[in-house]
């Protein structure tokens, strides 16, 4: 049996956003831009981002703001098609 909660890190992967984006740390410029610049970086669940976690700092208050987000490219596909519908 795995124990623990589920991990934010892991979600904002699962969500196409770069890991720790919604940490209340400041997120390191290279993270983002590794992520920005790499079309398959979600090809593969990472190993090193375990999808329950114990202790995982804010994790309840990430979570909420994971929930109430959206992910990028569901909103990047909306935004081309209310464009193309307007064009």
């Amino acid at each position: 049996m795995i124990d623990g909660s589920l991990n934010p890190d892991w979600v904002e992967w699962l969500m196409c956003w770069p890991v720790g984006w919604t940490s209340l740390e400041l997120l390191d410029r290279s993270i983002f831009y590794d992520w920005k610049s790499n079309p398959n970086w979600w090809s593969a669940e990472p190993e090193n981002i375990p999808r329950v976690s114990i202790k995982t700092k804010d994790r309840v208050s990430r979570l909420k703001a994971i929930g109430n987000g959206q992910v990028p490219m569901v909103m990047a596909a909306a935004w081309k098609l209310l464009m193309e519908v307007e064009g």
